[in-house]
């Protein structure tokens, strides 16, 4: 029987350590990134700002090297996907999207999904284009 806890991570939103300054972190850690010092406690984190702006695929593939191997990444759906009205996306967005979190490789844990207060039923059609999209992108491996 597989273990339950293999598969639950539990993560912060951004990067945000009580202790902002390095001097105060465990000596090991005080010259490495504030990421390397959070994965050592928790095994996942929550991307916000791709919610804001589409990161660049160097900078995701820089944050796998400063993190352990079962450390996970969560990665929030672009705004400009979710945000539009009547939650109209560009298909090409999408793609755009997990094109760039790929390069997170085996880190890329879940996709946070947020929509706007407004949106309601009458999208229902299109939630489903945008899971569909998601789902059949041709990044797409299951793990999102």
């Amino acid at each position: 029987m597989q273990n339950a806890r293999q598969n639950f991570y539990l993560d912060i939103s951004g990067l945000m350590l009580p202790v902002s300054n390095k001097s105060l972190y465990p000596l090991k850690f005080q010259d490495k990134p504030r990421l390397t010092y959070s994965g050592s406690f928790f095994y996942s984190i929550e991307i916000n700002g791709s919610f804001y702006k589409l990161p660049q695929a160097s900078n995701i593939k820089k944050w796998t090297t400063e993190v352990p191997d079962n450390f996970r990444f969560t990665y929030k759906l672009w705004r400009d996907i979710t945000h539009n009205k009547q939650l109209l996306f560009k298909f090409e967005d999408v793609d755009r999207f997990m094109l760039v979190i790929e390069a997170s490789g085996d880190k890329k844990g879940s996709l946070f999904i947020q929509f706007p207060g407004s949106n309601d039923v009458s999208n229902i059609r299109q939630l489903e284009k945008l899971l569909v999209n998601i789902k059949d992108t041709r990044l797409s491996d299951g793990g999102i």
